[in-house]
């Protein structure tokens, strides 16, 4: 029988009021008992296991991986070059450069991105008034009247303001930004053919002549314009470019076809490089010796203001998978972070923000985000310590004295805070994705897909660190940091005592996460709820109108985005606490 006390004054779970829960754990086992050699054993087989499956994953994940990159899709053949020197900032002066490395057959096309704010903003002004219109012509179609509103003007009160018929007033809106939008478009083209043109011209001709216009005809103008935008000009390329087939068939691939984006037509090139000619033609002319280099720097005098101007970035498509590749692994500058090439994404992948960043300023943001990501880190064991102490009654009366003599005398107080603890943890886990990826958008990436793969990384970190190893000093984690920093190997012995005694809250914490989320994903309830209120509040007239997202209120039939940056980092946790109580309590594994 004393044999038996001393056992429970020192092992988990034992004694009369044990919890079932810890007694089926490694915390349970005597010291000296012969019973650990079979978590020991356990312990290789499980790992040894797992390292097996994860080494045939590796040759699974290399073999479709490569499958992959070897489909017909245009981020499989383009790639994104940043920190473009500024001589190299254009279209044509890119398209040579690679053409020179590689051959002029291998280089497809290569667009250097234009900053136009004014445009984005009459983009994204037609974006917001195309569903206004179409929802006051619903209103005349369905109601048989005419709607009307009172236009927003600065600076005058809306009682002085005449109301407006919808209809009328959103078309006229709509074909000013239309005729605004293509003529923004038309000049920004205009200009990257005169930079384009001019920074030919200027290479080409060894003596600047008064007479360039003049000395060409038509069709060798027509000509050597077919070979300036698309390469060399054969009559079956002619013929096709004629008759409107946007379509080339790659080298490698007989079969594939990718689009190939082009002027609208070859009237509008001619046009617009008639113009360019005679323009180039009168300043050579006016200034004897140098007019091709003071047409350059005043088209790229132009080129530099704030809006539309070319940016340090580009993007630039090959015809064969070997071309591609071959860019990505070369250094193609002198100077370290200049001319950098790396994969592209897909065109709706694109982080646009980040488009065209100087190096310093990625630089700064990958540091200000990473720093951030420390700082917070820092300031969320703090909140993760606190939370963990509400399952931990002696913890929490340590903490916050006053609460021991309201748990002794409510013993409910306790069992509440215990059932607490779990659900507020996960609340806190899901607060951390939105701020990290506002952290992970300051580095500098360019797409979508890295931008995830970023928080994925930075959360899956973030929860092992805060919801496993501060959970597991929670109890002292202020007297234990001291102490490990004035012995280290003092770690060990810390984590062999409190990995056991934890096996109950990961229990806790493993199913209200599992069960919690998935129980309201197949339910539904936000979802639901959303589609409810979008149905009484939102537009409704139309079938169209009723499928679309209004506000923040999506439909039912919009399942929204895939997480799965979110979602895997919380598995790779979930991974961590099977893995290592699965030998220790083998009830996690059930």
């Amino acid at each position: 029988m004393a044999e038996l006390e001393a056992q429970g004054r020192f092992c988990l779970g034992r004694g009369p009021n044990g919890d079932i829960a810890e007694t089926a754990t490694l915390g349970a086992i005597p010291d000296g008992k012969y019973h650990l050699l079979a978590p020991v054993v356990a312990a290789y087989i499980v790992f040894g296991r797992a390292l097996y499956l994860i080494l045939q994953e590796f040759s699974w994940y290399t073999e479709y991986r490569h499958r992959h990159l070897a489909l017909a899709r245009p981020d499989n053949y383009t790639v994104y070059v940043k920190h473009i020197p500024s001589d190299m900032r254009s279209d044509e002066a890119l398209r040579e450069y690679f053409s020179l490395i590689f051959s002029e057959t291998d280089v497809l096309d290569a667009r250097v991105a234009v900053s136009a704010p004014e445009l984005d903003k009459m983009v994204a002004e037609r974006k917001a008034i195309v569903p206004k219109l179409e929802h006051a012509i619903n209103i005349y179609n369905v109601h048989g009247v005419r709607p009307r509103h009172i236009p927003i003007v600065p600076k005058v009160s809306p009682s002085l303001v005449k109301s407006l018929d919808s209809i009328e007033a959103y078309t006229s809106d709509l074909e000013s930004l239309n005729k605004k939008i293509t003529s923004t478009i038309d000049r920004i083209e205009e200009k990257k053919l005169h930079e384009s043109v001019l920074g030919t011209l200027s290479e080409r001709s060894p003596s600047p002549s008064p007479s360039i216009a003049s000395v060409r005809s038509k069709d060798e103008l027509e000509s050597s314009f077919y070979s300036f935008f698309m390469g060399p000009v054969t009559p079956v390329l002619v013929r096709s470019l004629e008759k409107g087939n946007e379509k080339e068939t790659m080298k490698n691939d007989p079969t594939t076809e990718i689009p190939i984006k082009r002027v609208n037509s070859f009237s509008k090139i001619t046009n617009l490089a008639s113009k360019s000619t005679k323009s180039v033609a009168t300043l050579a002319t006016s200034v004897a010796g140098n007019g091709i280099t003071a047409a350059t720097n005043a088209v790229s005098g132009l080129l530099k203001s704030e809006d539309e101007k070319f940016m340090n970035a580009g993007f630039v498509s090959f015809r064969t998978l070997l071309a591609r590749q071959s860019a990505i692994q070369m250094i193609h500058h002198e100077k370290p972070f200049i001319m950098e090439v790396e994969e592209a994404p897909l065109p709706k992948d694109v982080f646009w923000r980040n488009v065209g960043i100087e190096h310093k300023a990625e630089l700064v943001g990958f540091m200000i985000g990473n720093a951030l990501t420390i700082a917070l880190c820092l300031f969320w064991t703090i909140l993760t310590a606190f939370v963990s102490s509400l399952g931990k009654v002696q913890s929490l009366t340590k903490l916050i004295p006053f609460l021991g003599d309201l748990i002794v005398q409510h013993r409910w107080v306790g069992q509440l805070l215990a059932q607490v603890e779990p659900l507020l943890l996960v609340a806190l886990a899901g607060m951390l994705s939105t701020i990290l990826l506002n952290f992970s958008r300051r580095e500098g990436l360019v797409s979508e897909s890295h931008l995830q793969a970023s928080l994925f990384q930075k959360l899956s970190i973030f929860l092992i660190i805060q919801f496993f190893f501060v959970r597991l000093v929670s109890a002292s984690i202020f007297e234990s940091l001291q102490a490990m920093l004035a012995s280290p190997q003092m770690i060990i012995t810390l984590l062999a005592e409190s990995i056991p005694n934890q096996s109950k809250s990961f229990l806790q914490y493993a199913l209200v996460q599992t069960f919690l989320k998935l129980g309201t994903e197949v339910v539904r309830l936000k979802p639901i709820v959303f589609a409810w209120i979008r149905g009484k509040i939102g537009p409704n007239l139309t079938e169209k109108e009723r499928s679309l997202p209004w506000l923040i209120f999506l439909p039912l039939c919009d399942a929204g985005e895939f997480k799965f940056s979110v979602i895997q980092a919380e598995l790779i946790l979930l991974y961590m606490i099977l893995m290592v109580y699965s030998v220790m309590s083998p009830m996690m594994s059930w």
